[in-house]
């Protein structure tokens, strides 16, 4: 586990990656997921709070139910 991260690393760490996954269910905001699409990465969130807001379903990502199996199938599209 990676804590307290550097800017440069956690750029790092989003450019590689496939998606980003975001847990956080009535996060009031969240700027990971606006990170993550800044940099041109899709979203998968918990359907409440900010991401409902932000991430554009079916677009820059993908807003679900928190259940394991409903995230689950978002990341396999």
């Amino acid at each position: 586990m990676l804590q307290s991260i550097s800017s440069e690393e956690k750029a790092m760490l989003i450019s590689r990656c496939s998606c980003v996954l975001y847990t956080p269910v009535n996060e009031h905001f969240g700027i990971v997921p606006l990170e993550a699409m800044a940099a041109g990465k899709p979203v998968v969130a918990c359907n409440s709070g900010g991401p409902v807001e932000t991430i554009i379903d079916g677009i820059t990502g993908f807003v679900c139910a928190p259940l394991p199996e409903v995230c689950d199938s978002a990341l396999q599209l």
